[in-house]
């Protein structure tokens, strides 16, 4: 059974809405629902770009036929870009300084 569009407009919301409360103390100006809907993207594709890295550095199988595996796995969901949300807030809240040398987000 699929999530109702309602259902997964919800999570959207709630994630987009949670990532703007994140973001707006850093970042320290006003952030619009679209700046936050291209942050909480934006963040969701490096930690896909991160979680096929790991993949690809697993070591294969004993009996690996050389040929690259197809997975029907499915993408991530809402829920877990969520999760990702409560990472940064998290450690948002270990008062992290930007490194040494970089750019200004505004």
């Amino acid at each position: 059974m699929k999530p109702s569009h309602a259902a997964n407009d919800n999570l959207k919301n709630e994630l987009i809405g949670r990532t703007r409360d994140v973001w707006l103390p850093r970042l320290g100006r006003d952030l619009s629902r679209e700046d936050a809907r291209q942050i909480a993207e934006n963040v969701i594709g490096f930690c896909s770009v991160l979680a096929e890295w790991s993949r690809a550095e697993m070591p294969s199988p004993a009996n690996d036929t050389g040929k690259p595996v197809e997975t029907d796995a499915p993408a991530p969901s809402l829920a877990a870009n969520s999760k990702i949300t409560d990472f940064v807030s998290a450690s948002r809240s270990r008062e992290m300084s930007p490194p040494a040398g970089s750019l200004p987000l505004s």
